[in-house]
């Protein structure tokens, strides 16, 4: 006979198993609903962002991708957000870094910050951790006074994107925000569905 304890944790083990399958499930139908919205050939016109700065940070390449693929779209000037310590990508950084997602506290990022007064447009992207911005990104708005320019945040997200666009907006000191988006990590064969969405993001923004 099973202990009540061995019954509990089966019905435990169970339950995360069906919470899995779902997260897998929700996370499938989400992408292929992306793919369908962004797989046409069209050619959005762009509007003049006048310079264009992109600011990430990335861990895993997929933002990397995603800032790269913006600059080559608007001609922008690159700069990747760096801890002074590197964050290796493994499967408890996520974890570990949990505890600086609600603010303040950050560790230290590489300190030679691009000038926001050079520059008409700024994007500024990370990946979503715990529904919030990956810390660097937190830790480079929390240095940065943004002087009015105009400021585009963007985000990649394995299935939802939280409360990163409303952190946003209240952490960017002086920015005039216009409307950000998000962008889930499709595998290197969705490349061109990204650049599809990438223009028609750009071609509806307004000021």
């Amino acid at each position: 006979m099973y202990s009540e304890f061995s019954v509990w944790l089966l019905l435990v083990a169970v339950g995360f198993a069906v919470l899995a399958a779902w997260n897998i499930i929700d996370v499938y139908v989400k992408k292929k609903k992306d793919i369908n919205l962004h797989e046409g050939e069209e050619e959005w016109p762009l509007p003049d962002l006048g310079r264009t700065l992109i600011v990430y940070y990335s861990l895993g390449g997929k933002t990397r991708r995603l800032a790269q693929e913006i600059a080559s779209i608007t001609g922008g000037k690159l700069y990747e957000i760096l801890p002074e310590r590197e964050i290796k990508k493994a499967p408890f950084v996520y974890f570990s870094s949990r505890k600086y997602l609600n603010g303040g506290g950050y560790p230290p990022i590489v300190a030679d910050l691009p000038d926001p007064n050079y520059y008409d447009t700024i994007f500024v992207g990370s990946p979503v951790w715990w529904g919030k911005a990956a810390w660097p990104l937190a830790a480079y708005l929390e240095k940065t006074d943004f002087q009015g320019k105009k400021v585009i945040p963007f985000c990649t997200v394995r299935s939802d994107y939280g409360s990163f666009f409303e952190d946003f907006e209240k952490k960017a000191k002086n920015a005039k925000i216009l409307e950000g988006e998000y962008f889930y990590n499709h595998s290197r064969k969705y490349d061109y569905v990204v650049r599809n969405k990438i223009r028609l993001w750009l071609n509806i923004l307004e000021e």
